[in-house]
């Protein structure tokens, strides 16, 4: 989704206020806000961020660079936390809210908060501590509840109206699309196909996409990169039989005859 860029107090107040779905934070400086809502904060540069999370929210704070954002959770909230770079995200929970974190996090919390904890180097004081390891094709798909028939997973892609992704590769319903350079999956992004797993995860890379489709990838094929930059996404060495057109919510759409 866009987001809305802000570089003072002012402009963040308006930007909630606006209900802005995801603000970006890049100047140097102090900013606090209380959310109440489902928010994402992009935070970078050397901003000192501190946001309350109150009632059933569900504010989604992603730091980059040596930035430093404060988190305070409350009631039944249930933030959602990344670290990249050098930042260096703190998380203070109470009450019976749930953090999902990933990266080096540091977090207090009280005994009755749940903390779902992926990738490595966050530091937990209390709360009850939950592990998930996705670093295989199989973890990747129980993680987020993707469809696995037999040894074959059903991932989506956003499209534009002529089937083809915004880089190019042709998804037509019928076709079995397949990479052309294919890097054994040594990369995170390019040298092979992308897949999300849903369709609202794959608008995230496609925010104007005007079609969808569902995509057979066999797990043999699939490599996740757990600790990348899109950790919602895996990539692979292509399809492994027709895709089909589908909504935004997976539903499949039946071709038109002639």
């Amino acid at each position: 989704m866009p987001c809305v860029t802000v570089a003072t107090q002012a402009e963040l107040d308006a930007a909630i206020t606006a209900k802005a779905e995801c603000i970006h934070i890049e100047a140097d400086g102090e900013f606090r806000c209380e959310v109440s809502a489902s928010l994402q904060f992009e935070i970078s540069g050397k901003a000192r961020f501190y946001v309350e999370a109150w009632d059933s929210s569900q504010p989604h704070v992603v730091a980059w660079g040596s930035s430093q954002p404060h988190v305070e959770a409350w009631g039944s909230s249930q933030p959602h936390v990344e670290a990249w770079g050098s930042s260096q995200p703190h998380v203070e929970a109470w009450g019976h809210s749930m953090l999902s974190i990933f990266g080096a996090v540091a977090i207090k919390a009280a005994k009755t908060v749940y903390v779902l904890l992926r990738g490595k180097g966050a530091k937990v004081t209390g709360g009850i501590v939950r592990r998930v390891e996705v670093g295989t094709a199989a973890e990747w798909c129980a993680y987020y509840g993707v469809e696995v028939k037999g040894k074959v997973a059903i991932l989506y892609k956003a499209l534009n109206e002529d089937y083809h992704s915004p880089h190019g590769t042709l998804y037509a319903p019928g076709t079995v699309p397949v990479a052309p350079d294919w890097d054994g999956g040594k990369a995170e992004c390019g040298g092979g196909l992308h897949f999300s797993p849903t369709p609202g995860h794959a608008r995230e890379f496609h925010d104007s996409a005007k079609r969808y489709c569902a995509c057979p990838v066999a797990l043999k094929d699939i490599v996740v990169h757990p600790d990348g930059q899109y950790p919602q996404k895996v990539k692979a060495t292509g399809c492994c039989a027709a895709v089909w057109e589908c909504d935004v919510n997976g539903k499949r759409i039946e071709a038109k005859k002639a």
